[in-house]
């Protein structure tokens, strides 16, 4: 999903406003055709023709345009990526409290990002609408490492381990002193796998605990980021700290290597979050770079 690419040419000849310069013009060729006769009508159609070709050639290409469908397509995915970790969680945990406190969570998450989205359209502030972007995603974070918890959780509930290391300890007895016709090959094999499975746990409920720290911390830096940047919005050194703000939501980070895996593989169509989708740089931050350089 993160490769998907807006397809510009199309999105500009279907735009509303192209589709009503294209119906106009051929009302006026239908209109002049009547007392002029069909060769002026012809004519208006080739000029409209020539003028759809030319403005093809330049429309889609621009970055005010560019940007304008980035952010349709980011909402787009933004909608379906949130909507199908809510439905994946609600599988999980049901409509009990826990799914409930993750819903009012996230929801509190996106009134805040809506309100800086309202302050980045500004153009006195220092904020960008792809600062507001990143926060954004961090926040489909969340819900993505809520349904990661989840499934270590189910994974957990299916091993004992306590089991698992008796098995060692009973495979390591056999063979210490192997019975006749014991086959010590498969009983290395045996406890090769029986070991590799204890590590993967303790690796596991490792990252849970991490992760469960990440997630509970994460509103907390979401409303800190919030009030740094409106109590500041026109702050100099606004970008920099928000970068670097953004930078320790590392939610992400915590669910790479085998947690991933694990989430892949109990839900091989999951919809992750969005964090490459093209979008245009960050215009006031670069003006600002600019007028300091100057």
């Amino acid at each position: 999903m993160d490769e998907r690419k807006p397809a510009y040419l199309t999105e500009w000849l279907l735009s509303p406003g192209n589709v009503n310069v294209v119906l106009a013009g051929i009302g006026a060729a239908a209109i002049f055709s009547i007392p002029f006769g069909y060769g002026i009508g012809a004519v208006a159609l080739i000029a409209l023709a020539a003028g759809e070709a030319i403005a093809s050639m330049f429309v889609p290409a621009s970055l005010t345009f560019r940007d304008k469908i980035n952010r349709k397509y980011r909402r787009q995915m933004h909608e379906a990526a949130r909507k199908h970790l809510f439905e994946e969680l609600y599988r999980r945990e049901g409509d009990g409290p826990a799914f409930d406190k993750t819903r009012e969570t996230f929801d509190r998450l996106q009134q805040r990002i809506d309100s800086l989205y309202t302050l980045a359209v500004d153009s006195s502030n220092v904020l960008s609408e792809r600062d507001v972007d990143r926060l954004e995603d961090s926040s489909l974070d969340y819900l993505y490492a809520k349904l990661a918890l989840a499934v270590i959780a189910d994974r957990s509930a299916a091993i004992d381990l306590a089991q698992v290391d008796n098995r060692i300890r009973a495979i390591d007895k056999e063979m210490a002193s192997p019975a006749a016709g014991s086959d010590v090959k498969q009983l290395e094999k045996a406890r090769a796998d029986y070991v590799a499975l204890a590590a993967r746990h303790r690796r596991m409920m490792s990252r849970k605990t991490a992760l469960e720290a990440s997630v509970l911390s994460m509103p907390d830096q979401m409303e800190e980021i919030y009030q740094m940047i409106v109590a500041a919005p026109s702050s100099q050194e606004l970008g920099q700290k928000l970068s670097e703000a953004v930078d320790n939501l590392r939610l992400r980070e915590d669910i790479e290597g085998e947690i991933a895996s694990d989430l892949q593989e109990d839900i091989p169509s999951l919809v992750l979050p969005l964090h490459s989708v093209p979008s245009a740089p960050p215009v006031k931050h670069a003006a600002i770079a600019g007028e300091r350089a100057s």
